[in-house]
């Protein structure tokens, strides 16, 4: 079965085929036979002395979490054996980097009386959660208190970012690669996260939770419940839900009444005014608080009642106009401003009136423009901003020559330190209210589609490319990339636009295989998948046998098997010859996975044959997965059986390769 706790040889061959070592090397490493080697993962061997474990973990470069349960399995089998020798306790969990914590991009002003607070309320609490309307500084409060607590946590502070993220399946997929943890075959995600954080001393921030509340909460209760070192502070809208969680509403920051200021001495006490002269002041350097200009900051200050996010936008105009002008536009058009969307009730009316102003400001092409580039996540290159963004249409003319226009307002950001090239993003506020007029012109799907059909050619590029002769370049620009795939999948699940979201998923099989996200790329490709079967069949064959080898990878070779057989099917079916040829690979790698070693080599050679006739080489992951599994099947037979079985199936026709694949015996040895 699938689910059963894997067996001390199950796990010595699933971690040795994770690092890509052959039996013979393993051996060689760990001071041992290869025959002995052979014995363990077949389960026909008592568990080697202690120090042997102990080379045996570090070679296979077990992690704390794998190790402990290496050493468990090593315990159960010496219990049952008649040797009286135990395996020695697991060594004490590595320390983990001290913090993944970002540089801050702008100075953070003010708020001592709430670092303090949060300071007291984190040692009394193990979840604290700073709930508050947006824009009010929720996360920047959260990062500062973060970084003067990072001495106090022995194992580190963790910032998990969740604003980019749609799927509340993948939040505990993408804490453990935050944490640099390995996806361990046949075992839960969420298991390998409490088995590495059991006995540590870490603080996670768990930030901008209310758009996944469900899967914030079940992963938070989760691991507190396993670790009582761990202690987690969250940002949301709306608190988690969760028995012991203390509340701390974060207010906007102090603001003058005009009326009663006497002084800009007095005015400068005021922390919403000290962070809008600070960031005047990176406008224009010659600017300070004066008599002449205090009543101008202070009536500024209190229309938008403090709210940080406010203040930095009305702040970004003093380059081009004076702060009195400012004052003037602001009172005026918050006279006649609407009231905040009803689907956005936790939008201070300050905030959304201060964007309605900004957005006012800009030319309609800059409007569109910025309403369009609401649909990426984690941000995008010039490129990808060209082809989203500019199409025809009959309101105005779009020009990526109008994004300098929405940087120099603040209202897009740039990162301009890339030594490949420039990014940029949105603020997440911003963004939704860019959305919010997308939609209102009727191109929310149009722009969707378009983000949509970028990334799966960018995605399909890539898969050629990782074939290719720079295969990490294309790896890390899927990571850079990765919020946008993942909005892009998301949106052909909701569009039902399965075609385009098999090819995505199928085309990222390789970026989730070297990057070991193998619950990540089945969620998709599965999903993916359900949404369908008569149609785009090229594409849902690819998709079924890459979900094949993905479910092997992750430990399910009874799922992988099933999956794969379907997707031969339909490529015999359709005449889909380069499918074929991986479903043929990855069906050999089910077999010798399950010690079905004269049937693997037979197919193992039928697919060299197939795969050389086509010119397909496979992806470095792949090639060193498949090369390991031929070294165990070599190993298994013999060189000579191996030699004899492997060219009669180089001699096989294409029918009898496949009539061969699809026969799965139920059980391995058959």
């Amino acid at each position: 079965m699938e689910d059963h706790n894997p067996t001390f040889g199950e796990l010595i061959r699933r971690h040795r085929l994770a690092v890509a070592l052959s039996q013979e090397v393993l051996a060689e490493r760990a001071g041992i036979s290869p025959d002995t080697v052979r014995a363990l993962e077949r389960g026909r061997h008592v568990v080697p002395q202690p120090d042997t474990l102990v080379r045996l973990a570090q070679v296979l470069r077990l992690g704390v979490a794998d190790r402990t349960t290496f050493m468990a399995a090593a315990l159960a089998l010496r219990s049952a054996s008649p040797s009286p020798e135990a395996p020695g306790a697991a060594p004490a969990p590595a320390p983990l980097r001290r913090h993944s914590l970002p540089a801050a991009a702008s100075t953070f002003v003010g708020r001592a009386r709430e670092l303090a607070r949060m300071a007291e309320l984190v040692q009394q609490t193990r979840l604290l959660t700073l709930t508050g309307g947006r824009g009010v500084g929720k996360s920047r409060l959260a990062l500062a208190a973060a970084v003067s607590l990072v001495d106090a946590y022995s194992d580190g502070v963790w910032l998990l970012e969740l604003a980019p993220l749609e799927n509340g399946e993948l939040v505990p997929g993408v804490l453990a690669t935050l944490l640099g943890l390995r996806e361990e075959p046949g075992k839960p995600i969420l298991q390998t996260l409490t088995d590495c954080f059991r006995g540590r001393n870490l603080l996670l921030i768990m930030d901008n939770c209310e758009h996944l509340l469900s899967a914030c909460a079940g992963l938070a209760g989760a691991l507190l419940a396993a670790v009582p070192g761990l202690r987690i502070l969250a940002t949301s809208r709306e608190c988690l839900g969760l028995a012991g969680e203390q509340l701390y509403r974060v207010p906007p920051l102090p603001a003058p009444d005009p009326q009663r200021l006497a002084t800009a001495g007095a005015a400068g006490r005021f922390e919403a005014v000290q962070l809008f002269v600070t960031r005047v002041e990176r406008r224009r350097a010659n600017f300070t608080l004066t008599a002449a200009n205090v009543q101008a900051v202070a009536r500024i200050c209190a229309l938008v009642e403090g709210v940080p996010l406010a203040l930095e936008l009305a702040a970004a105009r003093a380059s081009t106009q004076p702060i009195e002008a400012i004052a003037a536009q602001l009172d005026d058009h918050f006279r006649q401003c609407s009231q905040v969307p009803h689907d956005l009730p936790s939008c201070p009316r300050a905030l959304w009136s201060t964007l309605g102003w900004r957005w006012a400001l800009l030319a309609t092409g800059e409007q569109a423009l910025l309403a369009r580039l609401a649909v990426f996540a984690g941000g995008w290159t010039l490129p990808a901003a060209q082809f989203v963004c500019v199409w025809e249409q009959p309101v105005a003319h779009v020009s990526l020559d109008d994004l300098h226009g929405l940087v120099g307002e603040a209202l897009a950001q740039v990162d301009t330190t890339r030594a490949e090239t420039s990014r940029y993003w949105l603020e997440e506020t911003v963004c939704q209210y860019a959305v919010e007029h997308l939609a209102e012109a009727g191109e929310l799907v149009t722009a969707r589609d378009r983000h949509l059909a970028w990334y799966v050619a960018l995605a399909e590029e890539a898969d050629a490319g990782l074939r290719g002769l720079e295969p990490v370049v294309w790896l890390n620009r899927l990571d850079t990339e990765l919020a946008n795939l993942r909005a892009a999948l998301g949106w052909a699940r909701e569009r039902g636009a399965t075609g385009e979201g098999l090819r995505l998923a199928a085309a990222l099989w390789g970026f989730w295989d070297a990057r070991e996200y193998f619950s990540e790329g089945l969620i998709w490709l599965e999903g993916a998948l359900a949404g369908g079967e008569n149609i785009i069949l090229p594409a849902r064959a690819r998709a079924l046998c890459r979900a094949g080898n993905l479910s092997l990878r992750a430990g399910r070779p009874e799922r992988a098997g099933v999956l794969l057989r379907e997707g031969l099917v339909l490529s015999r079916d359709i005449g889909a010859v380069d499918v074929l040829c991986e479903g043929l690979d990855n069906i050999a790698e089910v077999a010798a996975v399950q010690w079905q070693s004269y049937r693997a080599a037979l197919l193992f050679g039928a697919a060299e044959a197939l795969r050389e006739q086509l010119g397909a080489p496979q992806q470095p992951a792949e090639r060193a997965y498949h090369a390991v599994l031929m070294d165990d099947v070599r190993a298994d037979l013999g060189e000579e059986v191996f030699i004899l079985a492997q060219a009669a199936g180089r001699e096989l026709p294409l029918d009898a390769a496949l009539a061969l694949a699809l026969d799965a015996p139920c059980s391995p040895d058959a």
